[in-house]
């Protein structure tokens, strides 16, 4: 979101009509969000918060305030066995399409007398990530086999644009800014998202433990949750040899990171 910063003030492009959520918020007495100080057809103008809190302690206080979120918005519903079979196709096509494309690079690359660095790092690495790709098509297999049996899932209302800078602090109270992306779906995708994009910096394990604390999962959902994780990103190699040597880094540094995350919840047979 575009931000402009006049007298204090932060004055952000409007791009959804925010209303709605708000007091849906409020009717659910979770009142961890910023609204608008000002607002017309183009802006919405809030207070410019000063934050303090070093970048580990605000993805604490952001998992707590998340976990109070879900807390206070979930509902349950009994799916059918064809809804169920569209999540694990949709992710299961996921899985395929990124095993075989990684597969495709390797077999261009092992054609080249010589390497880019980009590619040399690529190949040096591309064990692990079959490795990771290999245990999210398990772990979904098995949340699949799981949920034969059980039909029934948890919503929530879900933030979808969780980083530290979406977090701040007024007079030690904590608030969630940049609800864009808001939208009711399954309760692992708000953990997911935070995941993706906080995972070159911060330590995972000890933030899901807290969120565990605060929000219990159950076995499928962990599963699942873990299996979407798993699945590394896609890079294109379609930038200068620097770009892409930097991705592949960030790729690897996903892919070691990940695989030790799984290592806590996941056990291999």
């Amino acid at each position: 979101m575009s931000k402009i910063i006049i007298n204090n003030k932060i004055k952000q492009i409007k791009k959804r009509e925010k209303k709605e959520l708000y007091n849906y918020l409020k009717n659910k007495n979770f009142y961890n969000f910023l609204e608008p100080i000002e607002e017309d057809r183009v802006y919405e103008t809030y207070i410019n918060t000063t934050d303090k809190l070093p970048k580990k302690d605000k993805a604490i206080e952001l998992i707590s305030v998340v976990a109070l979120l879900h807390n206070k918005t979930t509902t349950y519903e009994d799916l059918n066995s064809d809804s169920i079979k569209e999540i694990y196709e949709f992710y299961k096509k996921e899985i395929l399409k990124t095993k075989d494309y990684y597969y495709s690079l390797q077999d261009r690359f092992e054609e080249n007398i010589y390497l880019l660095p980009a590619e040399y790092l690529l190949l040096r690495n591309i064990s692990n990530v079959y490795k990771l790709i290999n245990k999210s098509e398990e772990l979904l297999d098995s949340w699949y086999t799981s949920k034969q049996k059980d039909f029934k899932i948890r919503k929530c209302l879900l933030h979808q644009n969780l980083n530290t800078d979406n977090l701040k602090q007024i007079n030690n109270e904590q608030f969630l800014t940049n609800w864009d992306n808001y939208k009711e779906d399954l309760v692992i995708y708000d953990f997911i998202n935070f995941y993706k994009n906080e995972y070159k910096t911060i330590e995972m394990t000890s933030l899901f433990d807290l969120y565990l604390s605060k929000y219990p999962l159950n076995n499928t959902e962990i599963k699942l949750l873990l299996s979407i994780i798993a699945i590394p990103p896609k890079i294109l190699f379609n930038k200068t040899n620097y770009e892409n040597t930097v991705n592949i880094k960030y790729l690897t540094i996903y892919v070691d990171k990940t695989l030790l995350f799984l290592s806590k919840y996941y056990k291999e047979n």
